[in-house]
C-alpha cells in the first residue's frame, strides 16, 4: 500500500517537473522522458526559450538501426532531421528565424503517415516521404537537451548526434512536453530521470486554465496571450462568445474591401468561420475582383470551393464530409501561390493547380449569399440559411462591424440578417429555430402582447437589449425559402419604372388626339369671329336670319 502511494507521488512529481519546466545549464545536461511512439500518426508539443544560436533539443531513434527524429537549433532556426521507412533519404526542415531571442516559443511536430509537419509559433512547414513504407519506428526513450555520456555509439541511429550534443548542448529552458498517438487524448510526457537540470523556468503558458475553450497560448515579449481563433470565443482568456448572425435565406452581408486591398497579398487568401445549419444548399462566402472570384458554398450538405484566376476553368475543392448536421463546424481556407487548402474541424484537403499570375485583390466581399451576378456563379443558386459566427477575412473579424448594429460604413446588410446572439433554441436542444426547422415538432412561439416568451426564452450573450428583433411569424421547414420576401434587384425596379413611364406617355398622347378630334377642348378660343368666315369653314356654317322689330313707345 505504502509502495503504491510512493510510486503515485513520484509519478505526480515527474509530470509536474515536465509542465513547470527544466533549465539546462550544466554540461552535460539532459532529461529522459518516456518514448513518443508516433509510428503512423501523433503530435508532440513543447515550449522552449534560449539565447544560443545552436543547441540540442529532442532526439529519438530505433536503437542503432537507421530511423530517427532529431530536433535542434541551427543558426537561430529550428531544424528537423528525419529518417523513416526504408531509410532511403534524410528529410530536413528549417523554420523560424532568430528564435534565440530569449523568449518562449511553442513547437509542434505532427506525424500523419507520409507527411511530417513542423510548427513553431504561427509558422508551419512540412515534408512528404515518397517511399512505400510510411512508418517511423522508435525504440529509445525521448531524449531532451543532450545525450548522456554513457550512451554507446552503436545504440545511436545517427552517431554524429553524440558530437553535436557534447559541443552544442542545449542552454535554456524547456517545458510543457506533451504528446498524443493515433488520435488518443494528449497527455504530459513522463519524466524518467534527469541530470544537470534545475527548476526555475517560469513558463507563463503553463498556468492551468489561462486560456479557456480550447484556445492556444502564445508567447509575446511581455509574457503570453491567448489565441482565440477558431474557438467561437474572444477576450483575454477566450471566455466571451464572439459575434454571430442568423440567416433565413432572404438576406446577405456586403463589404467593400477596396481599402483592405492594399494590405492583401495578391498571391495569398486566408479566411475562416464557424457555421451551423441543417440545410443542404447555399452560398456562404464570395470574393469578387472582376473577372476573378473566390466562392465557397454548400452543395448537398458538402462544402465546395471554387477559385477562378484567369485560367481556363476554375479550381474546385470539394470535401466529402457533410456539415449540415445542425452542429458547429470550424472552416478554414487559405491559398499560398498555387497551393489551395480547405480545412474543416482541423482536417484538411489540399490541391495544387497551375493558375494565372494575375494579381487578385478583392474589391467586394459577400457573406451568406449575394446578388444575381454572384449566385449565377454558384451551383446552389441561393443564399445561405443557418448560423455564421467568428468570420475572419484575413485579420479582420467581419461580424464585429455589423452586430448588433452597423459601425462601419463599408458594410451593408441586405434583406433579413439577424443578430445571432438572440436565440430561440430550447435548453433541451430541440433544434427549433425561428428561421425554420426541418423537424416535425412545433417550434416555440413568442407572446409579444405580454413581452414574454413561451416555451423558450430569448437570450443574448451580452445580456443587453438589441435593436434588431426576430420576425414575429416565420414559417418553418422547406417552405421558408418560398414564403419569405426576396430582395428585388435594382435593374428590375428600373425596368418597371421605364415601362410605366412609356405607358403613361402613350395614354396621354391618345387622350390628346381624341379630344382634338371630337371635342376640340384642347384648342384655344379665337379672339375674332373672322375665322368663322374662312373658306374651310364655309361649307358648314349657316348664317342665322335676324328679324328686327321696331317698337314704338308712343303706342
Amino acid at each position: 500500500m505504502l509502495g503504491g502511494v510512493v510510486i503515485f507521488q513520484l509519478s505526480f512529481i515527474a509530470s509536474a517537473l515536465a509542465s513547470i519546466g527544466l533549465r539546462f545549464s550544466e554540461e552535460p545536461a539532459y532529461a529522459i522522458f518516456k518514448r513518443w511512439n508516433a509510428r503512423r500518426t501523433g503530435n508532440l508539443t513543447f515550449h522552449f526559450k534560449t539565447e544560443s544560436k545552436n543547441g540540442f533539443l529532442i532526439y529519438q531513434d530505433d536503437k542503432g538501426q537507421c530511423q530517427y527524429i532529431y530536433l535542434s537549433m541551427a543558426d537561430g532556426q529550428l531544424r528537423l532531421r528525419l529518417k523513416m521507412g526504408n531509410c532511403e533519404e534524410t528529410q530536413t526542415l528549417h523554420i523560424g528565424n532568430k528564435l534565440n531571442d530569449g523568449r518562449w516559443h511553442k513547437v509542434t511536430v505532427q506525424r500523419d503517415s507520409a507527411i511530417t509537419s513542423l510548427t513553431v509559433d504561427n509558422l508551419s512547414n512540412s515534408t512528404i516521404y515518397n517511399g512505400e513504407v510510411k512508418n517511423l519506428i522508435v525504440k529509445s526513450d525521448l531524449i531532451v537537451g543532450g545525450i548522456p555520456w554513457s550512451t554507446p555509439l552503436n545504440d545511436l541511429s545517427f552517431p554524429p548526434i553524440f558530437y553535436e550534443s557534447n559541443h552544442y548542448g542545449f542552454n535554456g529552458c524547456i517545458s510543457s512536453i506533451t504528446y498524443s498517438v493515433n488520435g488518443r487524448p494528449t497527455r504530459e510526457a513522463y519524466l524518467n530521470h534527469t541530470k544537470g537540470t534545475k527548476l526555475g523556468c517560469s513558463d507563463p503558458c503553463s498556468k492551468t486554465g489561462k486560456c479557456k475553450n480550447g484556445a492556444v497560448c502564445l508567447y509575446t515579449s511581455t509574457g503570453a496571450r491567448c489565441d482565440c481563433k477558431g474557438t467561437r470565443f474572444e477576450g483575454t482568456n477566450c471566455s466571451e462568445e464572439t459575434s454571430s448572425i442568423r440567416l433565413n435565406g432572404s438576406g446577405y452581408v456586403e463589404f467593400s474591401a477596396r481599402q483592405e486591398a492594399g494590405d492583401v497579398d495578391p498571391n495569398e487568401d486566408d479566411f475562416g468561420f464557424h457555421l451551423k445549419t441543417s440545410y443542404d444548399h447555399g452560398v456562404i462566402f464570395t470574393l469578387l475582383s472582376h473577372p476573378n472570384y473566390l466562392l465557397i458554398e454548400m452543395v448537398d450538405g458538402k462544402l465546395k470551393v471554387k477559385l477562378y484566376l484567369g485560367q481556363e476553368g476554375p479550381v474546385v475543392l470539394v470535401d466529402e464530409r457533410k456539415v449540415n448536421d445542425g452542429r458547429w463546424h470550424w472552416v478554414e481556407f487559405y491559398r499560398r501561390l498555387d497551393v489551395f487548402t480547405l480545412k474543416i474541424d482541423h482536417n484538411k484537403i489540399s490541391a495544387k493547380e497551375k493558375v494565372s499570375s494575375m494579381p487578385f485583390k478583392p474589391k467586394i466581399v459577400y457573406v451568406a449569399g449575394g446578388p444575381r451576378n454572384v449566385l449565377k456563379k454558384s451551383e446552389s443558386k441561393q443564399n445561405y440559411t443557418g448560423y455564421l459566427q467568428e468570420f475572419y477575412f484575413g485579420k479582420k473579424k467581419i461580424f464585429d462591424s455589423i452586430v448588433p448594429t452597423i459601425t462601419d460604413r463599408r458594410f451593408a446588410k441586405i434583406g433579413t440578417v439577424i443578430d445571432g446572439s438572440i436565440t430561440s433554441e430550447e435548453s433541451s436542444g430541440s433544434g427549433c429555430l425561428l428561421i425554420g426547422d426541418d423537424e416535425d415538432e412545433e417550434c416555440p412561439t413568442t407572446d409579444n402582447s405580454k413581452g414574454n416568451v413561451s416555451k423558450a426564452e430569448l437570450t443574448s450573450t451580452t445580456m443587453q437589449p438589441t435593436t434588431e428583433l426576430v420576425p414575429e411569424s416565420v414559417p418553418t421547414g422547406v417552405a421558408v425559402q418560398k414564403s419569405l420576401p426576396q430582395v428585388v434587384p435594382f435593374w428590375v425596379i428600373s425596368a418597371i419604372v421605364v415601362v410605366a413611364a412609356i405607358a403613361i406617355s402613350v395614354t396621354l398622347f391618345f387622350l390628346y388626339r381624341w379630344n382634338s378630334r371630337y371635342s376640340g377642348s384642347f384648342k384655344p378660343e379665337s379672339s375674332s369671329s373672322s375665322c368663322m368666315n374662312s373658306p374651310k369653314h364655309g361649307a358648314f356654317v349657316i348664317n342665322p336670319r335676324i328679324q328686327v322689330t321696331v317698337h314704338d313707345d308712343r303706342m
